[in-house]
């Protein structure tokens, strides 16, 4: 199985790491649903505009618009939208 041959979100699944001292964490929920958590230095950040929450498990939705156009939209799991329907 070639690179090409699994789903274009699971390329985004793994750690990801970044100056200075920033790792991006992606896991896959479902097909185009995934968590991901971000630390600096190790530890994860307080978001002021989301009550202190950590950066933690944050939920994001993969939207494919066409080629090269591709997003992480970051929202609740259990709230889709319009845009997430076929």
């Amino acid at each position: 199985m070639t690179r090409c041959d699994i789903p274009w979100g699971d390329n985004y699944i793994g750690d990801w790491a970044g100056e200075p001292s920033r790792e991006l964490r992606i896991r896959k929920v479902d097909h185009r649903r995934f968590l991901a958590t971000l630390l600096i230095n190790g530890c994860p950040i307080k978001r002021p505009w989301m009550n202190d929450q950590l950066t933690v498990d944050m939920p994001a939705t993969l939207l494919i618009h066409r080629i090269g156009r591709i997003r992480f939209l970051n929202r609740p799991l259990d709230k889709p939208t319009l845009r997430d329907k076929p």
